[in-house]
């Protein structure tokens, strides 16, 4: 099924918020996010809830996407993370329908395909910005659940795989290293 990203969510602008030291809720800006799509271990709390920010807590599910910036990464909101408010360089992609799973979104707007297309529609220079149109507009392709949850499961083993020929590849050279060394101790 082909269809538009605003026919399957609703989609808001994260919100722009004071930071304070006596935080007690995470305030989630696109540096915050890891290349493995995770939030960094050392952010901490740095806005106080209130009630106009309360509107705003992320739920369980919620993709955010980084709309601002040459990184417009997407991620899906774990609630492992904390409570949390997405800054205004994201936008909240809240799904509306169960046929979609939120890390199958994730994938297809990382997808580098879907990325250059958004790329080609951002808007100014410094930083190109992606507008809430052209993500309303995006035309999404959901195969059913089952395939979603496959190219999900084939993606994950490739990072994997990934992950482990970067590892293989560190103790490569940490064995060559530690080789050299001792022979130039002879």
């Amino acid at each position: 099924m082909n269809t538009k990203l605003n026919d399957i969510s609703q989609i808001q602008s994260g919100v722009y918020a004071k930071q304070s030291k006596n935080g007690d809720v995470l305030y989630l800006q696109s540096g915050h996010i890891n290349e493995s799509g995770g939030v960094e271990k050392n952010v901490q709390p740095t806005v106080v809830l209130d009630h106009k920010l309360s509107n705003f807590i992320l739920k369980e599910g919620d993709i955010l996407f980084s709309a601002k910036g040459n990184r417009n990464i997407s991620v899906v909101y774990d609630a492992q993370w904390g409570r949390a408010v997405a800054s205004s360089t994201f936008f909240v992609i809240r799904l509306a329908v169960k046929s979609v799973i939120p890390e199958y979104l994730s994938w297809f707007l990382n997808h580098p395909k879907t990325q250059l297309l958004l790329k080609a529609q951002a808007k100014g220079v410094n930083p190109p910005s992606i507008s809430i149109e052209t993500m309303k507009d995006l035309q999404i392709e959901i195969p059913d659940i089952r395939t979603q949850q496959e190219i999900l499961d084939i993606y994950a083993l490739r990072k994997r795989e990934r992950e482990l020929i970067h590892q293989i590849e560190e103790l490569k050279e940490q064995e060559l290293q530690h080789r050299l060394y001792h022979s130039s101790m002879r």
